[in-house]
């Protein structure tokens, strides 16, 4: 299963969270891989219309990224935030 967490490039503390505990928890044949986020400084750079506020968007627009990273997994792939927590038996449930 690979593994798509979006994390905003200066959250750099909670990446390294996400990837010290997904490396304790992780099963055979799951993998962590970074999306960079869309953060507030793109969008005020190029402005997205719409009616949902710039928070909104960004996040949409993180998540838009990381499904298309997700198309180049050879398998199913698993899309995540910067805040999720595994567990023990995480892998195990999902797969």
């Amino acid at each position: 299963m690979e593994c798509f967490f979006i994390n905003l490039e200066a959250e750099e503390k909670r990446r390294r969270l996400l990837q010290n505990n997904f490396d304790q928890h992780k099963q055979r044949g799951w993998f962590l891989t970074r999306v960079a986020a869309v953060d507030g400084q793109r969008l005020a750079a190029r402005p997205v219309q719409g009616r949902i506020r710039d928070a909104e968007k960004t996040c949409f627009l993180s998540h838009r990224r990381a499904i298309e990273a997700s198309l180049e997994a050879p398998g199913h792939a698993l899309i995540v935030e910067d805040d999720v927590m595994f567990g023990p038996s995480s892998c195990t449930r999902i797969d």
